[in-house]
């Protein structure tokens, strides 16, 4: 069941990425918009979180962050805008307070679906 969940979730984040103004990287630090081309935005969302994966790491159950808030997957922020996190758990088929106490841990496919999302949100 988790499976198809983070499938839609994937899938509405893909939507949302060629619906919207693509992000292109110019360097590694700097983003900027540009109206063509939908492709692009998905590379520079892929190439985002690499980025991310390779300076956060890839952590299964919730930890205590560097940056001071609990953390679970690529730095997949816990405390930041609950509501949406909560909801955006239960869609890869997780419950939130489970997560947020590490007695309910993340699969691969779940750790990179909220990783593409975060990218997303970033870009």
């Amino acid at each position: 069941m988790a499976r198809v969940n983070i499938g839609l979730v994937l899938l509405a984040a893909l939507a949302a990425v060629l619906l919207s103004p693509p992000v292109i990287a110019t360097h590694t630090h700097h983003l900027r918009r540009r109206t063509t081309g939908g492709c692009s935005k998905i590379m520079s969302i892929g190439h985002t979180a690499d980025l991310m994966q390779q300076h956060e790491g890839r952590r299964a159950c919730a930890y205590n962050h560097k940056g001071g808030f609990r953390a679970v997957g690529s730095g997949y922020n816990l405390d930041q805008d609950r509501d949406q996190r909560r909801s955006e758990l239960r869609a890869a088929g997780l419950d939130y307070d489970r997560v947020y106490k590490g007695d309910q841990c993340l699969e691969d496919l779940q750790i990179s679906g909220l990783l593409m999302l975060d990218a997303e949100r970033s870009s």
